[in-house]
């Protein structure tokens, strides 16, 4: 019936629409009524991903949990930073603004501040599993580092990026990403880490050779050369942020492509994403109305191969941040090892820069 429901209403105009990822639930086990809760994993998981969009006033993450071979993405968690004591639809509305929260220093100072309190909170949360008995984001995955911390394996939580696509923010994320780092006694080190999402120009990303440093996995990997190609180019952050080991550069467009198609499955098939059962609403509501507030504006033939170009929709309802959260969950779970189920076979648009 659920499935069924989702299939009409995406069918109505041929565009994701909020209604399908509302219903989006995954039951604790197949055929019972159950569904997971927030902070609930699926038994199944292989890793754990999350994500945080950086903004001058408030800060958007999301947590997602992959099965392996990329079977199911279920999202774990999402909120807003600084967190907000009451149902939150837009940013309109929001009380709690991170640079009057954090007083210290100047307007980026308090971002820094900001991104190393929701990275703990991302960390420092106590996930279940879906009989609701605690387990540990320290927990091995099945999955082996590259780059530069070759030779270990990935946590349960393996990565959180941070969105340092915005340049004039960009030293304050990596001042944030070095500072969690020194702060926690090497019990999360290179698990947190800066991310630039671009989009493809004259040529698909896995055409692109790799510079000194830079390093993919696999003969069909992908990679980006966004405006930090070398590091460098980015002499200032990586100066003065020595705890940071790597940042990843990913295709933004390939991966909201592949949200799109993901939301779209029914539950029970492979590579569909689901969302929590939740109390609020309004809350779960604000999240699948992100989802929905792109489409594609364009599609161009770029080295032989069909490029979907994803823009806001018009006339824009909604925001998309956790629609950019989402796209980089699933890029940071291809980069740890989790291949999709979707549209095989497809490279990972992934690079990964040491530094």
């Amino acid at each position: 019936m659920q499935n069924d429901a989702a299939r009409g209403a995406q069918e109505e105009d041929g565009l994701l629409t909020p209604i399908v990822v509302l219903r989006k639930k995954r039951p604790i086990r197949d055929g019972e009524v159950r569904t997971l809760k927030r902070w609930q994993v699926p038994n199944e998981t292989a890793v754990m991903t999350a994500h945080i969009d950086v903004g001058d006033h408030y800060l958007n993450y999301e947590v997602v949990a992959f099965g392996p071979d990329g079977a199911f993405s279920h999202v774990v968690d999402f909120g807003i930073w600084p967190e907000q004591n009451y149902p939150t639809t837009s940013k309109k509305v929001f009380r709690r603004d991170l640079q009057e929260v954090y007083r210290r220093g100047d307007r980026f100072d308090r971002v820094r501040d900001a991104l190393v309190d929701c990275l703990r909170h991302i960390f420092e949360q106590q996930y279940f599993d879906a009989q609701g008995n605690p387990i540990s984001v320290d927990d091995s995955s099945p999955f082996e580092r590259g780059g530069a911390l070759r030779g270990k394996r990935f946590c349960r939580l393996a990565l959180c990026g941070v969105d340092s696509s915005d340049g004039e923010a960009a030293p304050a994320v990596w001042d944030a990403v070095s500072t969690f780092h020194r702060l926690d006694d090497g019990r999360f080190y290179g698990r947190a880490l800066p991310t630039y999402g671009d989009a493809a120009k004259s040529r698909l990303l896995r055409f692109y050779d790799l510079k000194p440093g830079e390093w993919r996995r696999g003969a069909f990997s992908a990679s980006t050369c966004d405006w930090i190609e070398n590091p460098t180019s980015r002499r200032r952050e990586l100066d003065g942020s020595p705890a940071v080991p790597a940042c990843l550069l990913y295709d933004a467009n390939t991966y909201k492509t592949r949200r799109d198609e993901a939301w779209r499955l029914p539950t029970n098939r492979p590579g569909a994403s689901s969302l929590f059962d939740g109390d609020d609403p309004e809350y779960l509501s604000m999240f699948a109305e992100q989802q929905c507030s792109e489409e594609v504006k364009s599609e161009k033939k770029i080295s032989g191969q069909l490029y979907k170009i994803w823009n806001f929709k018009k006339p824009r309802a909604a925001d998309n941040e956790f629609l950019d959260t989402d796209s980089a969950c699933r890029a940071l779970a291809h980069y740890v090892g989790v291949e999709s189920t979707i549209g095989r076979p497809r490279p990972l648009e992934i690079k990964w820069t040491t530094l």
